[in-house]
């Protein structure tokens, strides 16, 4: 116990990366008081502060990882965790419109939120505008490409990302839809640039079976709704450093929590 509530503490240390360190204590969910409650708090403190897009993936990821774990596909514990999903959308559906309207939506609203969601609907939107823009003015020759990469470093901002673009011509909710970048930089041609992009890092991810690299491929899964909403740069970031700082943190602390009981 004492070797989680230090690796608990650096998860608090990383705060953005929280729910990376929720990843890392996920084998011990089922086992320990202690992780849930952590979750718990993680889940609820963050949804209370809109922070929606990380939570589902939280939420969704956590879902996907218990119903992989079960041979039957319809028992009774997978009908309940589908109905726990269902239920979740629905409320994240409800805090988006709450934090937009500043009231609650009723049943009828809050049902239809399940197949008209707000968040979809500003990606739609912000796919248009990255065309709009392009046949408005010009591309922009991999300005936003450059951006993205430079931010992949821990506690760096750039300008010249996808939202200072759009922001200068357009309303901008917020969030970066996946052909955006591509769209912008290079146009079409883009686009099955950086499908293959992303298709190598996925690949790397699920290429090698052992521990960092299932690591890895859950920070992927993990960040689904996080990558369709706000881009790629956060998720590079947490595979490229804080991925392997975290490995090679508790992987150190188990060594020293063994010498430990062994003398």
């Amino acid at each position: 116990m004492a070797f989680l509530s230090i690796v608990g503490l650096v998860h608090w240390v990383l705060h953005f990366n929280c729910k990376l360190g929720l990843i890392f204590n996920l084998k011990y969910l089922k086992k320990y008081r202690s992780v849930q409650l952590t979750y718990l708090f993680s889940f609820s403190w963050f949804l209370i502060h809109g922070e929606r897009a990380d939570m589902a993936g939280l939420l969704l990821g956590v879902l996907f990882y218990i119903l992989m774990r079960q041979k039957k596909v319809f028992s009774k514990r997978n009908i309940i965790v589908a109905v726990v999903g269902l239920l979740s959308i629905i409320l994240l559906n409800t805090i988006g419109y709450l934090r937009i309207n500043g009231q609650v939506p009723n049943v009828a609203l809050a049902l239809k939120s399940v197949i008209t969601t707000p968040t979809l609907s500003d990606v739609a939107y912000l796919c248009n505008a990255s065309i709009d823009y392009v046949s408005r003015f010009s591309f922009t020759n991999g300005k936003i490409l450059l951006s993205n990469i430079v931010s992949v470093i821990p506690f760096i901002s750039t300008n010249g990302d996808f939202g200072s673009f759009i922001s200068s011509v357009y309303s901008n909710p917020g969030g970066e839809p996946l052909i955006g970048e591509p769209l912008m930089d290079f146009g079409f041609i883009g686009i099955p640039i950086i499908a293959i992009f992303d298709f190598l890092i996925l690949r790397l991810a699920v290429q090698f079976k052992n521990n960092f690299f299932r690591y890895e491929y859950m920070v992927l899964l993990f960040t689904v709704p996080r990558i369709v909403w706000y881009g790629r740069s956060f998720v590079y970031t947490s595979i490229i450093f804080f991925v392997p700082f975290m490995y090679l943190t508790t992987s150190l602390l188990k060594r020293v929590t063994k010498k430990d009981r062994s003398i």
